[in-house]
This record gives C-alpha cells, sequence and structure tokens, in this order.
C-alpha cells in the first residue's frame, strides 16, 4: 500500500492497492473523514487509520485520555469505524519512543502530553477498552513505534500487553544516515516486538528510500530486495511514504525506481490472491 496520492499512484503503476490510509487527530470528527472512508469502503479496501492523541489548540494529556475526557471523541470514531464495512487498522500514537510526538514521554516542547510511558499504557488501553465495549468487531489494533528509540524510553517500555495489541510493526526510513537495507532498518524492530507478541503478524507502518548518491547503490535496487525481503517471515503489509516530505521518498524519482516498485506491487499482489504473504 502507499500513503500519499493513492488513485494517482495506482493510475502510474499500474497495480490496485487492497489497502488505503488515513490520519485523524482528536480534533477530527466522524463527519470529517465520512465521504473519504465511504469511497475506500465502495472500493473494498482495508482501511488503515493511524489516530494521533494531539489537538492544534492544546495539549492533550494522556493521563486525561484514560480518565475518560475525550470521551465523546473517542466513541464517536469508534463507532464511525465500526460502521465501515471491511478490516479496520488503527496505528494509534504511533512513533511514541522517538522524541517529535507530543505523546511520547521524551517530548520536550509546550504541547507535551505524557510524563511516563506509563500514561502512554493507560491511555491506549482505555481506547482499546472502549472499541471492545461499543463491540468494534472490524477492528485490529497496530503498536507501531519508530524503528529505533531515540530518547530514554525504549518501545518495550510502552508495550500495552499482548491482550491490547493485534499487530506489530515499526516505521523507519532509508535516507536519514547513511544507506541502510530494507532488512536492515527492521530486522531490529521485527526481533524485539515479536518478541512481545509471538506469532503475531508484522506490519511496516511507513517506510520510504532517497536515490543514492554513489554508484554503489540505487534505489531501485532498495525497492526490489524490500519486495524480495523472506529473512521477516512475518511482515504482512508494507506502507510506502509515496510523497516529498524531509527527503524525496516518491516513488517516481527515476524511471528505473518507478519500474523497481511496479513490479514489486504486482509481485505482492500477486501473492495476495494465491493466498501468500503480501
Amino acid at each position: 500500500m502507499v500513503s500519499s496520492g493513492l488513485h494517482a499512484a495506482e493510475r502510474r503503476l499500474g497495480v490496485t492497492f487492497a489497502s488505503a490510509n488515513s490520519y485523524i487527530n482528536f480534533d477530527t470528527t466522524w463527519s470529517d473523514k465520512q465521504a473519504g472512508w465511504n469511497k475506500f469502503a465502495a472500493e473494498g479496501r482495508t482501511l488503515v487509520v493511524a489516530w494521533a492523541p494531539i489537538r492544534h489548540s492544546q495539549s492533550v494529556l494522556l493521563s486525561e485520555v484514560a480518565a475518560g475526557r475525550y470521551a465523546d471523541h473517542v466513541d464517536e470514531v469508534l463507532s464511525g469505524i465500526a460502521e465501515y464495512p471491511h478490516r479496520v487498522v488503527c496505528r494509534w500514537a504511533w512513533e511514541m519512543n522517538g522524541d517529535w510526538a507530543e505523546y511520547s514521554a521524551a517530548y520536550q516542547g509546550e504541547s507535551k502530553g505524557c510524563f511516563d510511558p506509563s500514561e502512554y499504557i493507560q491511555a491506549w488501553r482505555y481506547v482499546v477498552d472502549r472499541s471492545r465495549a461499543l463491540r468494534v468487531s472490524n477492528l485490529l489494533w497496530l503498536f507501531c513505534p519508530n524503528g529505533t528509540d531515540v530518547g530514554p524510553y525504549p518501545m518495550e517500555q510502552y508495550w500495552p500487553g499482548q491482550d491490547y495489541v493485534d499487530l506489530v510493526g515499526a516505521d523507519a526510513y532509508n535516507g536519514f544516515a547513511g544507506w541502510t537495507s530494507f532488512h536492515d532498518l527492521f530486522a531490529g524492530p521485527y526481533r524485539r516486538l515479536t518478541q512481545l507478541k509471538p506469532a503475531t503478524d508484522f506490519w511496516v507502518g511507513e517506510t520510504g528510500c532517497v536515490e543514492s548518491t554513489t554508484a554503489s547503490h540505487s534505489k531501485a535496487e532498495w525497492a526490489h530486495s524490500m519486495f524480495h525481503e523472506r529473512r521477516l517471515p512475518r511482515v504482512r503489509a508494507v506502507n510506502y511514504f509515496d510523497d516529498y516530505g524531509s527527503r524525496d521518498w516518491r516513488i517516481h524519482t527515476s524511471e528505473e525506481s518507478q519500474a523497481a516498485f511496479t513490479a514489486g506491487f504486482l509481485l505482492a499482489n500477486q501473492a495476495q490472491v494465491q493466498g501468500a504473504p503480501g
């Protein structure tokens, strides 16, 4: 699957993605997203929702989330998700083990919402418990830290427990510090997270790759190795960030890169049809 410009990417690559991504925060209501989600539903897609406990106008304290202060927002979004006719995967408060998110205990900005990983755990459990109370049966919870810990709190300290997590995963990009293969980006978090919940599936929440500045590497080769990676057998989904963000992660940065991604997505789609891991 691809985040950003889903339909444009499908037309450019000549493939169809089984999943679609959506981002919401605590300022978002179900009606804000309903039109887009209805379109994804009509297309038969799994919906992957990245849900951030933040607001633009004020801090969201995770201790207050756990205490029920935002119950109206939480219940409204969960009730909307329950109406979605296909599977929904929620990547709640992702990359919490970094220091850039307001809901991270390592964050030191003005809108700090978390002062200890235990507050994150209690907020996570509260939202999951609300989904169970509302009988939201189509929803899976994805625990998705950053691939490397940034700050004093490792990903394991945020773990809400096996009974509160359905899927594990991580976010990591090739292009911030030298050249790193897809396998090397995810081998560490894969090992650590699959130990926390044995036998569960692993989803790559976000990844991306830049074009290489040296002849010894290429983005096309990186993409090829991602789609043919077999040493991480529980990887079941990869979300590629097809956009120009802090780096140029876009798929079509070169003809060679676009060709490699096209071939890879076609291979992944064929594997899904045959029932093999995607």
